[in-house]
């Protein structure tokens, strides 16, 4: 790690400026002094590269920095991994035959922070964050220096593991719920490190708050697992309200899309699906420590890709929930979009898709055309895309009109399929299915399926999936036609008044075995293929 002498304090006192790759939790000691430990990379440091014999990336080399302060406002404000810390007159030592930093009171850090995913220009694109009170100056120089980390931070998070492998976890390696089975063999209920997607965050309901209760939940998906949903941790009012639009949300389902759009992009790979709903399982974290939760509040919302290190799975004293829980020597720390293991994550998710694995029946399902939210939807998390020169198209807009449809005679499903983007189709089809399910519609009411539209109209939204003789697709359900209307046998404006009606109507049509003659046609949203159902009848 390239570090400056610190002047005349003493010959162990450095000055280091390094890339943050994960922090600990601000603790307090029995002498009352504040502590957090930092990994450190730069340049200088071996990239974490795969095992030749375990294809396994076993070691990733830091440099730990312990600070120690008299109070907590003297520790550096660190939000996300990628972050530029430069750290004054700490000590360097040895400890374990490897190189460690210890901050002492003397010491004081500066945190360099970028608010784009652009490389920082004007003030206004980046937060500089100093401890020190009194005297503190940051030279152009400075600034240099600060960018050329950022840039270097935005490559290595991009390119290599930033966790060992061998100690990492999927929650589809967690205990399913009601089996008791692991616990027979699980060595004190130790899980490990693992990456995953925030997909709600609930608050500990006040009123019943204690200094035994956790600081509240978070709700997580990686894509792995069974697809099925883990029952809400407590019965609130916000946590109902965090899964009313899904489980996982609309705002995930629609960030998993954008992000798989920009890899297709980034690494010119054009087998990456886009997903229309999520596969994989959707499980509770548990969040004990006041300072972890104030890091959620003030860095993690919905949509947030974060990583937990030393993290247990354990059950819930009350229910027996199983949960994974974040304790006092647990890390949190919020990652990038394009890290790594989200790479790795949303490339996964993509080959199960393209397996045609089945679907989560809870989540929510791509919003392909506007909704009263979709501009004012904001996601809480550090989005740094790699530093990596590609050929761009500067007429390219996600927001583009729809090309005319093509003139064309398709007139089953597979070569639907195979068809480009603008292809209509009239088919005779099966309705094999909905996306969410009917089990799963009925559990959580018909308002699931039922959104509002930017003029403040209520539609449908909500998927099927179709079959016939060639194969089978699923396609999303146009919210301006009426195929919503005939699959529940009622407007969308009236639906909510006549649940159990409605519901009736739908399972009467999954039932029936009879051909109906549908309409589809090929969309293209963020640069991927989807198929929209645009009329339905009976034949």
């Amino acid at each position: 790690m390239a570090i400056q002498p610190g002047g005349s304090l003493g010959p162990c006192l450095v000055n280091v400026y390094g890339v943050v790759l994960g922090f600990g939790s601000p603790a307090q000691t029995k002498t009352g002094d504040w502590m957090v430990g930092i990994a450190l990379v730069d340049e200088t440091l071996p990239l974490a590269e795969p095992d030749p014999a375990t294809k396994l990336v076993e070691f990733v080399h830091t440099v730990n920095l312990n600070i120690f302060a008299k109070h907590r406002e003297d520790l550096p404000d660190l939000r996300c991994a990628g972050d530029v810390l430069r750290a004054h007159r700490v000590k360097l030592q040895e400890w374990n035959d490897e190189m460690q930093l210890l901050g002492l009171r003397a010491s004081s850090y500066v945190t360099f922070r970028s608010n784009s995913v652009n490389i920082p220009g004007d003030e206004s694109d980046y937060v500089i964050i100093p401890t020190a009170k009194n005297v503190f100056t940051n030279t152009a120089e400075d600034k240099c220096v600060f960018v050329k980390h950022w840039k270097w931070a935005r490559n290595r998070l991009y390119s290599y593991a930033t966790m060992k492998e061998s100690q990492s976890f999927k929650l589809c390696d967690m205990g399913r719920q009601g089996y008791n089975q692991m616990d027979l063999y699980m060595d004190g209920n130790t899980r490990g490190d693992l990456t995953v997607i925030v997909t709600a965050v609930i608050p500990y309901p006040p009123e019943v708050a204690s200094s035994s209760t956790p600081k509240g939940f978070l709700r997580v998906w990686d894509g792995t697992g069974l697809p099925e949903s883990d029952p809400l941790p407590v019965s609130s009012q916000a946590a109902k309200d965090a899964v009313s639009n899904g489980d996982p949300p609309v705002e995930v389902v629609t960030k998993l899309a954008k992000l798989t759009e920009k890899l297709r992009h980034v690494r010119q790979n054009s087998d990456l699906e886009t997903p229309k709903a999520t596969a994989g399982r959707v499980a509770n974290v548990v969040i004990w420590e006041k300072s972890h939760w104030k890091l959620v509040d003030n860095a993690v919302g919905v949509g947030s890709c974060i990583r937990l290190r030393n993290v247990l799975e354990e059950r819930m004293p009350n229910d027996g929930l199983r949960c994974l829980m974040v304790q006092s020597k647990s890390y949190l720390t919020p990652l990038p979009d394009m890290t790594y293991e989200v790479i790795r994550l949303i490339e996964e998710h993509s080959d199960r898709l393209l397996r045609n694995e089945p679907l989560n029946s809870k989540s929510s399902i791509l919003p392909l055309e506007p909704s009263k939210n979709d501009d004012d939807t904001e996601f809480r998390e550090s989005t740094m895309e790699p530093h990596i020169e590609v050929a761009v198209n500067p007429m390219r807009s996600s927001r583009s009109p729809p090309p005319a449809a093509l003139e064309n005679n398709v007139t089953d499903l597979a070569s639907l399929l195979k068809s480009p983007i603008a292809t209509t189709a009239s088919c005779a089809v099966a309705i094999v299915g909905t996306f969410p399910s009917i089990e799963t519609i009925s559990a959580a009411g018909v308002q699931l399926v039922v959104s509002e539209g930017v003029d403040g109209r209520k539609l449908y939204r909500l998927g099927v999936r179709l079959g016939d003789q060639s194969t089978q697709l699923s396609a999303i359900v146009s919210e301006k036609s009426e195929v919503g209307d005939a699959l529940l046998g009622m407007s969308p404006q009236i639906v909510l008044l006549h649940h159990s009606h409605a519901l009736r109507n739908l399972q009467s049509v999954l039932n029936d075995t009879s051909l109906w003659h549908a309409q589809l046609r090929t969309v293209a949203f963020e640069g991927a293929k989807y198929f929209l159902l645009e009329a339905l009848s009976k034949l």
